[in-house]
């Protein structure tokens, strides 16, 4: 098997130079029949025997082709010859993130063009993410610049969403600086927010000077000591390399870097607004008045700077948590009425939970629409539609009710309010209790056994969890329309 040299003829391409060469292919740039350069990237004459990284590589070019987007290295050809495969890229002259960090030799980059360059890739992500493509390797060198403009690039180890995963159990793809926790312990469980992860990291490097976690020098094996600090511990503050960085940037990136994937941003999108909204503040002009130091008799009466203006959040509408108790208790409790005449007495129980259930989906509808970011996967109309679906419903319950009270927890504490956190256990409980119960009756035929549990499920646990849904939802109200009085207040002409 020849190794490929400058000059080489693959198909219609001829070779130029080599640009890059890692343990996944080769990046050479090329010239095709009509004169334009390009760049060709091939798997390397190392994994050519390797017939699942040669799938992959058919993969990542079937799936970068379909994406479209001005932050994404578009590709121009994609073929097959003498059983390898090649994907012919736009050029980029301007080199990589990562050549432009090795030029600041250690030095953080200056805040506004970190920032600059973090949404187009983000914008770059989200976009691939809608389309059913996780990226699973952001790195500085998949990202390259041309000019002011930040281009995605190498979708080598991509996994569509929802295509079988080529990747064996014991494989874990990625570079150790920038891979997920979640990518290093449960690596075929990924999805989305992995991507947020490893951003995470790039942006920490751009601002920092550094990755979040580094070798310290005391093991050999510097891959197994960085991939055990992103499971175990947690990040520097970015002040402490760089004391420049906004601290509101610098929680914007701690929070990218939260070891569980629930409480980072819930897409690549809310990052990039994020950073925007950021972008947004430097742009505003001073809102104090220059003070004549000779006028004031003494520094200390000089006023602190007007605070950074927030945007408020959208205002929640409060429900009726006595009424919503009371309705689910009478619907669960109007089949009594009817216990002299046992003839009619399952349709009543049957027709009582079934009005139970859907006063219950119907708070749980308003509790996540009072959620104004929280994980585009699990929308409001999405949260009660899934559970409508026989079977699939007993997985979607706990994504719709213990995913409840992580996304409101998250959302609280990403916007600082005063809402009391969820308990996760309660819903847990309660989840198990309610969707699972009466599934292992029917199925066991037990249903007498199981009875008393089930009353006591409908009877007791469900106007409980009612109860505790509508309090989220008016404490959130509560806190979230204070927050927006709070803020109209601060600065009334700056409010959009």
């Amino acid at each position: 098997m020849n190794t490929l040299t400058s000059g080489h003829q693959i198909g219609s391409y001829e070779l130029l130079d080599l640009i890059s060469r890692t343990n996944m292919g080769e990046v050479w740039r090329a010239r095709n029949a009509t004169g334009q350069i390009v760049a060709l990237k091939t798997i390397s004459t190392e994994a050519d025997p390797d017939p699942v990284l040669l799938t992959r590589s058919q993969h990542e070019g079937a799936a970068h082709q379909t994406l479209h987007h001005p932050f994404i290295v578009p590709i121009l050809d994609f073929f097959d010859l003498d059983d390898k495969v090649y994907l012919v890229m736009e050029y980029i002259a301007g080199g990589s993130l990562a050549d432009r960090l090795d030029q600041l030799n250690g030095e953080p980059m200056p805040s506004a063009e970190a920032v600059s360059i973090s949404r187009q890739v983000l914008t770059a992500l989200d976009y691939a993410h809608q389309h059913g493509v996780i990226h699973r390797d952001v790195k500085p060198s998949n990202i390259l610049l041309d000019g002011e403009r930040a281009l995605l690039t190498d979708f080598g180890i991509a996994l569509t969403l929802g295509r079988q995963r080529l990747t064996a159990v014991s494989q874990v793809l990625g570079t150790e600086y920038y891979m997920s926790p979640e990518q290093i312990c449960t690596p075929l469980e990924v999805n989305h927010l992995t991507d947020v992860y490893s951003f995470g990291c790039v942006l920490y490097e751009m601002l920092a000077g550094r990755p979040p976690f580094q070798n310290d020098g005391s093991l050999k094996n510097v891959e197994y000591q960085v991939l055990s600090k992103h499971v175990h511990e947690e990040p520097p503050p970015l002040t402490q390399w760089n004391p420049d960085v906004p601290p509101r940037l610098e929680r914007m990136v701690l929070t990218a870097l939260s070891k569980k994937p629930e409480d980072r941003f819930p897409g690549c999108g809310s990052f990039e607004r994020a950073l925007a909204s950021v972008e947004e503040d430097w742009k505003q002009p001073p809102t104090e008045t220059p003070l004549d130091i000779e006028t004031l008799p003494d520094k200390k009466e000089i006023p602190p700077p007007a605070p950074t203006p927030r945007v408020p959040l959208a205002p929640v509408r409060r429900v009726h948590a006595v009424a919503n108790v009371l309705g689910i208790l009478a619907a669960a409790l109007s089949p009594l009425s009817l216990f002299e005449h046992p003839d009619y007495l399952a349709a009543a129980f049957t027709l009582g939970f079934l009005a139970v259930n859907i006063l219950l989906l119907r708070l749980l509808y308003k509790a996540w629409r009072a959620i104004q970011d929280g994980d585009t996967r699990t929308t409001a109309g999405r949260a009660v539609g899934f559970m409508l679906i026989p079977v699939y419903s007993l997985y979607w319950a706990y994504r719709a009710l213990p995913g409840y009270a992580r996304q409101h927890n998250a959302f609280v504490a990403r916007h600082q309010l005063a809402a009391p956190p969820q308990r996760l256990w309660f819903y847990i409980v309660f989840c198990a209790t309610h969707y699972t119960l009466p599934v292992v009756a029917w199925a066991t035929g037990y249903l007498r056994i199981a009875g008393l549990p089930i009353l006591f499920d409908y009877w007791v646990l469900t106007p409980i969890m009612a109860g505790v849904l509508a309090g989220a939802v008016n404490r959130l109200a509560k806190s979230i329309n204070m927050n927006t009085a709070q803020t109209m207040a601060a600065a009334p002409g700056q409010v959009r």
